[in-house]
């Protein structure tokens, strides 16, 4: 059963109509006032498959966006650096951090992560000015108040 937007894919809304729906309906209130939960992974993660999952699962829609297509702009990676830290974001222990040589590198995080988003700790899950990095299920309980 499809639930939510779940099944919208990245960078499209579903748009309605209002002359079309009654004013009093709770979907359209709920839909005009609602921020998209954004995931931002890797499809083969299965960190960020459970990120997805655990929002189908209750029925939440969220957008998608494939690290490996398109990276984190400017402000979204500030918006996340604020909330999360900027030094959480970075994936220490993955194979691209190990591949780039940087162990050993002294660097500025916000500029190697936007040059290669395949760094980032993922999935990072936003929505409006809260964020996530990495699996972390109890704060995107956070996300559905």
């Amino acid at each position: 059963m499809n639930r939510g937007l779940a099944s919208v894919p990245a960078g499209r809304f579903l748009s309605w109509r209002e002359e079309s729906v009654p004013k009093d309906s709770a979907i359209v209130y709920n839909c005009r006032t609602m921020t998209m939960i954004q995931i931002f992974g890797l499809k083969k993660c299965r960190n960020t498959q459970k990120a997805e999952r655990f929002f189908r699962e209750r029925g939440v829609g969220f957008q998608f966006i494939n690290l490996e297509e398109k990276g984190m702009s400017k402000g979204e990676l500030e918006s996340a650096a604020r909330a999360v830290g900027i030094e959480n974001m970075i994936d220490r222990e993955g194979r691209e951090y190990d591949k780039a040589g940087m162990r050993y590198m002294d660097f500025d995080i916000e500029e190697v992560l936007l040059e290669n988003p395949l760094l980032l700790k993922t999935p990072i899950v936003r929505k409006g000015g809260m964020a996530a990095a990495g699996f972390m299920p109890d704060e995107w309980k956070k996300f559905l108040l």
